[in-house]
């Protein structure tokens, strides 16, 4: 999404923001899997995360589209505060990421510790490249 006026409202009716979903939203080959992907250019991360829509997005998602589960991927927790915003700003469950071999035990608990901190619930740990 690329915006000449970053203050302008990105959508003028509820109707065009669920007309922008619905003409981004890909069918997958694994039933009731779809996707949106990310694209290129436009809004940054920190400009999606600081999007007051991004709320409504997630209304309409599981609302008009009845989507039960939203996945959405994010920066490492590590490197960036964008995944912290993004689980609070969207009441996330969390899935944290660790690389076999790389991630060390002590940065997964610092992670584990900032989304407990911020109120957000621990899901799982997915161990990578096993």
């Amino acid at each position: 999404l690329v915006r000449s006026n970053p203050d302008a409202p990105l959508f003028e009716s509820p109707e065009r923001m669920r007309q922008a979903l619905q003409d981004n939203i890909r069918p997958t080959t694994v039933p009731r899997l779809d996707i949106i992907t990310s694209g290129t250019g436009g809004i940054g991360p920190s400009g999606l995360l600081g999007f007051d829509g991004l709320d409504r997005w997630m209304d309409v998602l599981r609302q008009q589209f009845n989507y039960d589960v939203i996945l959405l991927d994010s920066p490492s927790a590590l490197d960036v505060a964008d995944s912290y915003v993004l689980a609070a700003k969207t009441e996330a469950q969390i899935l944290l990421l660790a690389l076999a071999g790389r991630t060390d035990p002590g940065d997964a608990m610092k992670c584990r510790d900032q989304f407990q901190y911020i109120g957000s619930t621990i899901s799982g740990v997915i161990l990578n490249r096993v």
